[in-house]
C-alpha cells in the first residue's frame, strides 16, 4: 500500500501544471447523492495549543468562520486541538450527501478517535472482504469493442490528436494518457479542436479517453449545431418494453400508473400547459410510438401527448380513467396531464393529474418528470436529454450477453417448488395485501442486505431454496452512450431479474453475509437478463424460456419518496393508481404468476414491509406468519447493529456559534479560559454546511 501511495503521488506531479480542481471540473461525471464516482476530499488537522496570538489591548481577537464555507471542496474534515481539548468539523455539499449520511459517517469517526485515544495499541476490528464478481461485465467489452469501430468524420479530431501530441498517426482505439498524454496536452488538443470548428472542452477530452469515443461525441455535438437529426428516427424497443409485451396483456397501454397532485397555490392553465410542453420536448421519449409489424416491434420518437383542462371539482380517479383509456400505444400517446381547477368560491386547491404508460415510464422517472413540470411552471429552462430511451436501447442492444448466460441459467435453476400449504377456502378478492413496521432505532442508511436477508429467512420454511424476481434500476451505464445522464433519464429502464437468496443455515448474521456476497455478485445491475430473455438468438431464448421462473417477487425500494416532493414547494402528493386501478383483469393476467409480493422501503424511522399476496393460492394465516419472522429477524439485525451506548456527543451548529466557539478557543489559548476537559477527553461539534454546487 505504501509503494502504491508513493508511486500514485510521484505520478501527479508529471500534470501539476493545471490546477487538480480544474481536471476535477473536466473529467467529473455527472453527481448526485445517489452517484458519485468521485469526490474532492481534504482534511485539515491544527494544534494550537503552542501558537501565540497577537494581542489588541482592549479587545478579543479570534478568527471568524466563513459563511461561504471554508474550502470549494465535496467534504472538508477540520480537527483543531488546544492544549487538552480537540475541535472537530465537517462541511460538506449537500448536493452529494444527505445529512442522515454524514450524521452516520461522524459517529464512526468519533467511535474510531475515542479508540485511538484510549485504547492506542489495541488492533481495530477486522472486514472480510468479498470476493469479487465470478462474472465479468459485458458492457466493458462492449467499450472495448466500441472503441474500435470505425467512424465517419475521424480525420479532423485525428489531425488534432496527432498534432498536439507529435505523432504521425493515431487509431480510434488509442488512449490519450495512454500514448503519451498529458493535462497540458489536453489543453493544447482542446484548442485545435477549437481550431478545426468543433465544439470541444477539457471535459470531452477527460471524459472520453480514446481518439474513436471522443470524435463520435465531437461530431454528433457538431451535427446537432448543423441542425441535422442526432436522434434516431427508429430504434428497437428495449428488453424491459419487449418483456412488457410478451407479460399476457390483453392491452399493453392498460399497463399504467397515476399520480394526482394538489398545488399549493393556485395554477395558470397556459402556463402549466407550456411547462408540460416543455418537459415533454425535454423528454421525447414520453411521445414514443411503438409499432408492431412482420419484422417485430420497433419504436420512433413521436409527438402525441395529452393536455386537458377538466371540469372544475372533477373527480381525479374519473381523469385518470379517461387519460388512460385513450392511451394509444402505435400513436405514441402515452402520456397525459390534466388540469382540474378547484370550485369557484371554495377553499378547493387546484390538482393536476399526470398519467403514463409504464413502455415511457419508470419509478424513478416520476420525480424528474414531476420536478421538471415545477421547474417549467417557474420560467426555468430544462435541460434535453442527450441521449433518451430510444438511443439506450440501441446501444444495450448492441451488448452480447450470451457471456452472462451461464450465470442468469444458474439462478433459474436453483428455483425450486413452494409449498405454501392450504390456501384460503373461496377468497373474495383477487389480492390481498397489509403492512409491518419496523423501528429503526436510529440508524440510517441503506437496509437493503438486511431487508433481503430478513424475507428470504421468512420464507425458507416453504421452498427448498429462495430465489425471487427482483427489479434494479437499470441505469446502468453504457461506455458506448456518453451523453445519456441516468440522473435525468426518463422513460422505462427498470429491469427485473432472479435473485439467488443462499441461507447458511447458521445464524441471521452469516445469512446476512451470504446474502450480500449474491447481491454482490449481481452482474451489470441485473440489465443482460432482460437481454437473454429477449436475445436475438434463437436458441438462448428458447434455452431461458424452457427455464422455471420464481413464484415471488421481493424488492427493496428504499426511502419512500413522493414525486411531489421533487417539485420544491408547488405541489404536494393527493394520491396514486397504479396498474391494477382500471385494469384488474389485465393485471392479473400478468401476475399470475406471482403468489406474493414483498416490497421493503423506509418511511421516517420505520422499515415498511408490505406484503401483497393471492389468498387463492396462499393463505393469509401463512403469509403473517412470514411478515412476523421477517420483521423479527431485521429488528435482531438492528439491533446488533447498534451505535455502542457511550458515543460522544454531535452538535449541528450554526455560523453564528462557529464565531463563538472561535471566540471561545481564542480565550482558552490566550489561557483565559476555563476548560473542564482532561487530556484525551473529545469534545466535538459537526456542522453541514449548506452549499450549492456551482455550475
Amino acid at each position: 500500500m505504501l509503494a502504491a501511495t508513493v508511486e500514485g503521488s510521484v505520478a501527479v506531479q508529471d500534470h501539476r501544471e493545471v490546477p487538480f480542481g480544474e481536471i476535477v471540473e473536466a473529467a467529473a461525471p455527472g453527481r448526485s447523492v445517489s452517484h458519485y464516482p468521485l469526490l474532492q476530499t481534504m482534511l485539515v488537522q491544527l494544534n494550537l495549543g503552542d501558537s501565540v496570538l497577537f494581542r489588541v489591548p482592549g479587545a478579543d481577537v479570534y478568527a471568524n468562520a466563513v459563511p461561504e464555507g471554508i474550502s470549494s471542496m465535496d467534504m472538508t474534515v477540520a480537527w483543531w486541538q488546544v492544549h487538552g481539548v480537540m475541535y472537530g468539523r465537517i462541511e460538506y455539499r449537500t448536493a452529494l450527501f444527505l445529512p442522515s449520511t454524514i450524521e452516520r459517517m461522524a459517529r464512526r469517526l468519533l467511535q474510531l478517535v475515542e479508540l485511538f485515544a484510549t485504547s492506542p495499541d489495541t488492533p481495530l476490528r477486522t472486514r472480510t472482504v468479498p470476493p469479487a464478481s465470478p462474472v465479468a461485465s459485458v458492457f466493458t467489452t462492449a467499450a472495448d469493442l466500441g472503441a474500435t469501430a470505425p467512424v465517419d468524420g475521424l480525420e479532423r479530431i485525428e489531425r488534432a490528436w496527432c498534432a498536439a501530441l507529435g505523432v504521425p498517426q493515431a487509431r480510434p482505439e488509442d488512449v490519450f494518457f495512454e500514448v503519451g498524454g498529458t493535462s497540458v496536452l489536453a489543453v493544447r488538443l482542446t484548442h485545435l479542436l477549437k481550431a478545426e470548428g468543433l465544439p470541444a472542452t477539457l471535459r470531452d477530452v477527460f471524459s472520453n479517453a480514446t481518439l474513436g469515443a471522443l470524435a463520435r461525441v465531437l461530431l454528433a455535438r457538431d451535427a446537432q449545431a448543423a441542425g441535422e437529426e442526432l436522434h434516431a428516427p427508429v430504434g428497437p424497443l428495449g428488453p424491459e418494453q419487449e418483456l412488457l409485451y410478451e407479460a399476457g396483456l390483453e392491452r399493453v397501454e392498460s399497463f399504467a400508473h397515476t399520480f394526482v397532485l394538489q398545488a399549493k397555490e393556485p395554477l395558470d392553465a397556459a402556463r402549466l400547459e407550456a411547462a408540460a410542453k416543455a418537459v415533454v420536448a425535454a423528454h421525447p421519449g414520453l411521445a414514443t410510438q411503438f409499432h408492431t409489424g412482420p419484422d417485430g416491434r420497433r419504436a420512433r420518437t413521436g409527438a402525441a401527448w395529452s393536455w386537458r383542462v377538466e371540469t372544475p371539482g372533477a373527480d381525479p380517479r374519473q381523469v385518470a380513467r379517461a387519460q388512460r383509456a385513450a392511451f394509444d400505444a402505435e400513436r405514441g400517446e402515452l402520456f397525459a396531464v390534466s388540469l382540474i381547477p378547484g370550485q369557484p368560491d371554495t377553499a378547493d386547491a387546484d390538482q393536476v393529474v399526470i398519467s403514463a404508460n409504464h413502455l415511457v415510464i419508470d419509478g424513478m422517472s416520476w420525480s424528474v418528470v414531476v420536478g421538471d413540470l415545477a421547474r417549467a411552471y417557474r420560467g426555468q429552462s430544462l435541460i434535453l436529454e442527450p441521449a433518451g430511451p430510444l438511443q439506450y436501447a440501441a446501444a444495450v442492444r448492441d451488448v452480447d450477453p450470451a457471456p452472462q448466460a451461464d450465470y442468469w441459467s444458474g439462478r433459474l435453476a436453483a428455483v425450486r417448488p413452494v409449498d405454501w400449504g392450504t390456501p384460503d377456502p373461496e377468497p373474495a378478492a383477487r389480492t390481498r395485501q397489509f403492512e409491518v413496521t419496523v423501528p429503526l432505532t436510529g440508524r440510517s442508511g441503506p437496509l437493503r442486505a438486511e431487508a433481503f436477508t430478513a424475507v428470504a429467512r421468512a420464507l425458507r420454511p416453504y421452498t427448498a431454496e429462495v430465489v425471487v424476481s427482483t427489479i434494479g434500476l437499470g441505469r446502468e451505464p453504457l461506455p458506448t452512450l456518453r451523453g445519456w445522464d441516468p440522473a435525468r433519464a426518463v422513460g422505462y429502464y427498470s429491469c427485473p431479474y432472479p435473485l439467488h437468496l443462499p441461507l447458511t443455515g447458521a445464524s441471521v448474521h452469516d445469512d446476512l453475509a451470504s446474502v450480500a456476497t449474491a447481491l454482490g455478485h449481481v452482474p451489470d445491475g441485473g440489465k443482460t437478463y432482460g437481454l437473454l430473455r429477449c436475445s436475438v438468438d434463437a436458441a438462448l431464448r428458447d434455452r431461458f424460456a424452457k427455464l422455471p421462473a420464481p413464484r415471488i417477487v421481493v424488492n427493496y425500494l428504499g426511502a419512500l419518496a413522493d414525486p411531489a416532493d421533487a417539485s420544491e414547494g408547488l405541489f404536494r402528493g393527493a394520491g396514486e393508481f397504479g396498474a391494477e386501478a382500471f385494469d384488474a383483469d389485465d393485471h392479473a393476467r400478468a401476475t399470475a404468476g406471482v403468489d406474493v409480493d414483498v416490497a421493503v422501503g423506509i418511511r421516517g424511522n420505520q422499515a415498511v414491509f408490505r406484503w401483497l399476496f393471492a389468498p387463492a393460492r396462499v393463505a393469509e394465516t401463512t403469509v403473517r406468519a412470514a411478515a412476523a419472522r421477517a420483521a423479527a429477524d431485521l429488528t435482531a439485525l438492528l439491533e446488533s447493529d447498534g451505535e455502542p451506548e457511550h458515543v460522544p456527543g454531535i452538535t449541528g451548529v450554526t455560523e453564528e456559534q462557529m464565531d463563538r466557539l472561535f471566540a471561545e478557543l481564542s480565550d482558552v489559548r490566550a489561557g483565559l479560559g476555563d476548560v473542564s476537559a482532561g487530556p484525551g477527553d473529545v469534545r466535538t461539534s459537526a456542522a453541514g454546511t449548506r452549499r450549492q454546487e456551482q455550475a
